[in-house]
Parts: C-alpha cells; structure tokens; sequence
C-alpha cells in the first residue's frame, strides 16, 4: 500500500511541475555593465507552485535613472493576484517610492515570453 501511495505522490508531483511557468530571469543594462542586446547571464528558471489566490507572471521591467542617465532591464518570475493580466500591477511599476523612471511593464502567463523588446 505504501508504494501505491509513493506511486500517486510522485505522479502528482510531476504533473505539477511540468505545468509550472517558464520564464527568464536576468538583469541587465548601464547599470551592471550587462549588455541586454544579445542577453547575457539570463537563465531560464521554473516559477513554481502559487499560493491560493495568486498566479505565476513572467515579467519584464525596464527603468531609467533620472540621476544618472543609466538605465536597467529586469526579466523574473512575479506572483500577481489572479484575475486579467492587464488588470493587475506589479508594485515595482508602479511604486512611487521607487527612485527610477519605469519606461516598460509586461506581465505575461506563457513559457519564456519575457524577452527584452527588441531595439
């Protein structure tokens, strides 16, 4: 009986990781002397299993620095309330407290859609 259950545990498990979200993380820009054109240092990751009520985004955040003149670019995997990906904000985009110019915000649900824009 216990290699039956161990059986149904590990089936599920599998299952759950394979439907996990695929996205790219990186950062890249002036700030870190990363070139973001081609992507180096990016990694693909699996997001995970989200907590009830929130859903897995890939994202992708570009911002300027008023100050510098330096800009950045962020690629992650971001829990968001579930509902309408364009009715839900990431705090960094919206932050008032944050020191930089957001330029770009895309918030995306399918595998690996959070490549920088092309220039």
């Amino acid at each position: 009986m216990a290699k039956y259950i161990y059986a149904i545990c590990l089936l599920v498990l599998s299952i759950s990781i394979v439907n996990c979200l695929k996205c790219i993380t990186y950062t890249c820009g002036s700030h870190g002397g990363l070139s973001c054109s081609p992507l180096q240092h990016a990694e693909n990751v699996t997001c995970g299993n989200p907590l009830i009520g929130y859903q897995n985004v890939c994202s992708y955040v570009a911002t300027d620095d008023p100050n510098d003149g330096g800009y950045r670019a962020e690629g992650a995997c971001d829990l968001v309330p579930v509902g309408k990906l364009n009715d839900v904000f990431l705090k960094r985009c919206i932050d008032k407290d944050l020191k930089l110019k957001v330029v770009h915000c895309k918030i995306c649900n399918t595998d690996l859609c959070n490549t920088p824009p092309r220039r």
